[in-house]
């Protein structure tokens, strides 16, 4: 009886086999494939004929080739997705743009996720003019620019807060709220 290498269970049970659009392996790299295709061909080359038994795959490959595919076939990182808040859209009018000049002048920051619908809602209170003025840290791991390290040192535990002349200030602030802090 013949027994069956990894390599043709692996050819068998996926390659050869047709496959839907869904149930196609993610793209692999150009080194990964050419490393697989010499592989797959040495092992090609060194099959035995109809009725010899198919030694295991260590003994078709060169001990470098074997290598080179073991660590080519190895589990691979997907990309890290990596999310930006949603675009604040709209004028800023005169007395946020002031507010938020006031703001920048005294070290302001504001910490949020990209997830934050609260966060969101409180750019948008701002506008799009006076939101780039303010010092905006994102702490979600996922977030685009995300500073979850400086998050996690000044303990932020809710979202959004703000950091005014070193106090905390936890929540969505309106802007009346946000000129008494800078005047206390």
């Amino acid at each position: 009886m013949a027994v069956a290498s990894p390599l043709l269970i692996l050819l068998s049970s996926t390659a050869l086999r047709p496959t839907t659009r869904s149930e196609r392996p993610p793209r692999q790299s150009a080194d990964r494939r050419r490393v697989l295709a010499v592989a797959l061909g040495a092992a090609v080359a060194r099959l035995p004929l109809r009725g010899e038994t198919i030694p295991p795959i260590e003994a078709l490959l060169p001990p470098e080739q074997l290598n080179a595919a073991q660590s080519a076939a190895a589990v691979q990182t997907p990309p890290a997705t990596v999310y930006s808040p949603p675009t604040v859209k709209g004028a800023s009018s005169p007395r946020a743009l002031a507010l938020a000049r006031q703001l920048k002048a005294k070290g302001a920051k504001m910490y949020g996720a990209h997830w934050c619908s609260h966060c969101f809602s409180q750019k948008q209170l701002f506008g799009a003019s006076a939101n780039r003025l303010i010092d905006y840290v994102e702490c979600a791991a996922d977030g685009y620019e995300s500073q979850r390290g400086l998050c996690q040192a000044k303990e932020i535990k809710g979202y959004p807060t703000w950091e005014i002349g070193g106090r905390f200030f936890r929540g969505e602030k309106t802007l009346d709220e946000l000129e008494e802090i800078l005047e206390g």
